[in-house]
């Protein structure tokens, strides 16, 4: 079940990525010489790998499970190795790369021949449910509102958990658990997004910590069922 929402968030972080970028060009320009200039700098290398993971993430979604996962896979290391290159001119040369590291880990461990239908059902809602509300405010056409402190990724998660833990009618252990093991490259948006705001940290911490509730209940239910 996480992996295919893993590569539902790689795919929405990297398309952010992918869409800040285009924005700050469009307000912006640099020549196009300038551009090719540039040649593999970090940045670029980033964009390339992040354009790489949202085609990939879409092909093994689509269904095309094998090569679209290990193709996201290779293409999130490549995104931490890149993030790791550019340094503090990324914004953050650590975190970000370990989040990306450890999702292209929870990709490849999923077994070769299948995948949770619902899960990539949830992972195609999330992307979509990130990317559009959040490029209208690059875009600047949500008037009042300035940035998302790196939260609307995680809500928007932490909601695609619920909603199938009620679609499979149990308390959400393992639903809960899998967005938590899904969340790395959302954490690290919200990480790099919030400055000094909690709200995030505290949105981040909700899903393990849900998780945990959730299968404690499972555990203490069938310890009374056991007892009768």
């Amino acid at each position: 079940m996480a992996a295919p929402l893993a590569l539902g968030t790689a795919a929405a972080a990297s398309g952010l990525f992918v869409m800040r970028w285009y924005v700050g060009l469009v307000a912006s320009p640099a020549p196009l010489l300038v551009q090719l200039k540039a040649g593999l700098d970090g940045w670029n290398v980033l964009l390339g790998c992040a354009v790489a993971i949202v085609v990939a993430a879409a092909a093994a979604l689509a269904g095309a499970w094998r090569r679209g996962r290990w193709c996201a896979a290779a293409g999130s290391l490549g995104f931490a190795a890149a993030a790791v290159i550019s340094g503090p001119a990324f914004g953050d040369p650590v975190f970000t790369p370990a989040m990306m590291a450890i999702t292209a880990l929870v990709m490849a461990a999923c077994p070769p021949d299948r995948r949770d239908e619902a899960a990539a059902g949830a992972a195609v809602a999330v992307v979509a449910a990130v990317l559009v509300p959040l490029t209208a405010l690059y875009a600047r056409a949500l008037p009042g509102i300035s940035t998302d402190y790196g939260s609307w990724p995680l809500l928007v998660l932490i909601a695609a958990g619920v909603i199938l833990a009620v679609r499979n009618r149990s308390v959400g252990a393992r639903e809960l658990g899998a967005t938590a093991v899904a969340s790395p490259p959302f954490v690290a948006y919200a990480y790099t997004s919030a400055g000094d705001h909690l709200l995030p940290a505290v949105l981040a911490a909700v899903l393990p910590v849900g998780a945990l509730l959730a299968a404690l209940a499972v555990h203490l239910r069938r310890q009374v069922g056991s007892a009768r």
